[in-house]
């Protein structure tokens, strides 16, 4: 993606974060990136300011640290896989 378009990219999420804002409406936000990394994240330092003033203004932070919920399920789904082969291969053996 060039330069240009992170500006747009990140100016059109403004829009819809300033949107909420002013109508005084409610929005939950997720996201992986720390805030020191948004801008560059972004691309555009200045609409990111702008984005973030508006993100952290009315809002409740709840940081969440451990391990992946995803990282979990997938972890699980390999066991399970791994459980479901080995009964398998165990009754082919004695079929």
């Amino acid at each position: 993606m060039k330069k240009g378009e992170y500006y747009k990219e990140a100016h059109l999420l403004f829009k819809v974060i300033d949107k909420r804002y002013n109508d005084n409406k409610s929005l939950i936000f997720t996201s992986n990136v720390e805030k020191e990394d948004w801008p560059e994240f972004l691309g555009d330092p200045i609409t990111t300011s702008a984005i973030l003033d508006r993100i952290f203004h009315h809002s409740v932070i709840v940081d969440i640290y451990g391990p992946s919920y995803r990282e979990h399920q997938g972890k699980l789904l390999q066991k399970e896989y791994g459980e479901k082969k080995q009964d398998k291969e165990n009754k082919t053996k004695t079929g």
